[in-house]
């Protein structure tokens, strides 16, 4: 709804009323971490922001994990956090939920990576790695895997990361293809998703 118009970068779109973005910077250019979602669950777009406070200790490698919870509205109320280099922060929210309703941000379109629409791609080069998981991350395990700035295989199990069999997809990385921007990624989750961003940043179809 234009409050968010910074940096996208991860975005899932199925149409403008059925959608989810994840980024960073607001229309005045403050530095926030976001999650906006739109759907249609009870009847009607509703359209759902969940944002951080304003960061202020960001560097040149940046650790930012999203965890939404839409099982439920009050669980998306209750559950849902934004951690940033590690640390939890405090975390904002505002838009409409139908109270009846379960609030579903799944959709059929693509997964894209460093786009807000499946039209252009502007961010992907900023992104080293990235992972979904299929179960909702732990204070604990954030921080373990953050790990200082140096953040550990998401594959294996370790300290008090205890999620790896919950991993969906996982890039590790990005490949400059000579002088082009194209950038090509393997996913090492072992789930075998099709992975790609050239182009229109189409990740995965199926994800």
């Amino acid at each position: 709804d234009g409050d968010f118009t910074g940096k996208t970068f991860i975005n899932k779109f199925a149409a403008s009323d059925n959608q989810w973005n994840i980024g960073f910077q607001d229309v005045a250019g403050n530095d926030v971490m976001f999650f906006e979602g739109k759907d249609n669950a009870g009847g009607g777009s509703q359209t759902s922001k969940f944002y951080s406070s304003a960061l202020s200790s960001l560097t040149n490698y940046n650790h930012f994990v999203v965890v939404i919870d839409d099982s439920s509205t009050s669980n998306f109320l209750a559950n849902s956090k934004i951690y940033v280099n590690g640390s939890a922060t405090s975390s904002i929210f505002s838009g409409l939920l139908n109270s009846n309703a379960t609030v579903d941000f799944d959709n059929t379109g693509s997964l894209l990576v460093g786009a807000s629409t499946n039209t252009s791609r502007t961010h992907v080069d900023e992104i080293n790695e990235m992972a979904f998981f299929s179960t909702a991350l732990s204070a604990a395990e954030v921080t373990a895997i953050y790990n200082s700035g140096t953040p550990t295989n998401l594959t294996v199990n370790k300290g008090d990361y205890a999620s790896a069999s919950s991993l969906e997809l996982y890039i590790r990385g990005e490949e400059t293809i000579g002088s082009s921007p194209l950038f090509q990624f393997t996913d090492s989750s072992g789930n075998g998703h099709t992975c790609n961003a050239i182009g229109n940043s189409i990740i995965d179809s199926t994800l």
